[in-house]
């Protein structure tokens, strides 16, 4: 499988690419111009570039098969390599042959059977879609360039605002918190009454410790008429 697929793409690229590009230089560079010779390339360049794409397209759609689960409603992507498919090179290397060699000219067929009348009855709308999906390429290029220098301008304002509040922040550590926040009236009611409270406490403890020391006098003083108990008088 290796080999013949080495192969293939050898051939595919020789036949469908190389050789043409070759022939479509003598064909533009030899004076007189031959006619014939110049208008078969251009056939076969316009009938390979509509193969290529639809080669492209074809490819991705075989490779992704969408599943449908009938009991869950659930949509699974499997993917499957083309290269893998029966003879997949071999046919593919058949159709270049047939389109590029001269023998056969089959580019020239298709071209004359069948893509160009469809290019010619459809000029009209493949000129107005071009032009229409041009214009909105660029509009969307243009949004999303111009979304995306707002997003870093507004990126850079940030970090600079925030190196500002730093710095701010670093020059004045004790900044005064802001206006109606409850760190401001904490702050307002402290100032007012802080004092007050400061002044109660100090002579509430003064009383209290002024009377231990009341309560531990009495209690060391002797009182008349009373002896100690472990007194002894004279008689005894």
């Amino acid at each position: 499988m290796g080999v013949v697929k080495l192969f293939s793409r050898l051939l595919t690229t020789w036949v469908a690419f190389l050789y043409p590009a070759f022939a479509s230089y003598k064909a533009l560079s030899h004076r007189p111009v031959s006619e014939p010779e110049l208008e078969r390339w251009v056939k076969y360049w316009t009938v390979v570039g509509v193969f290529v794409g639809a080669e492209y397209l074809l490819e991705w759609l075989v490779s992704w098969f969408v599943l449908l689960s009938l009991r869950e409603g659930v949509y699974f992507a499997i993917y499957f390599d083309v290269d893998r498919f029966p003879l997949y090179w071999e046919v593919k290397t058949a159709a270049v042959l047939y389109l590029a060699l001269p023998q056969t000219q089959g580019s020239t067929y298709i071209y004359n059977t069948y893509l160009g009348p469809y290019f010619q009855r459809n000029e009209v709308n493949f000129d107005r879609n071009i032009e229409t999906a041009q214009t909105s390429i660029v509009l969307f290029a243009k949004e999303r360039a111009q979304a995306l220098i707002q997003f870093a301008w507004n990126a850079v304002t940030q970090a600079q605002a925030q190196v500002r509040s730093q710095q701010e922040a670093n020059a004045n550590p004790a900044t005064a918190p802001p206006a109606g926040s409850p760190a401001a009236v904490v702050s307002s009611l402290w100032k007012t009454y802080g004092s007050s409270i400061i002044t109660g406490i100090s002579r509430a403890a003064n009383t209290a410790q002024g009377e231990e020391l009341n309560v531990a006098a009495r209690a060391q003083t002797p009182q008349p008429g009373l002896q100690p108990r472990n007194s002894y008088t004279a008689e005894e």
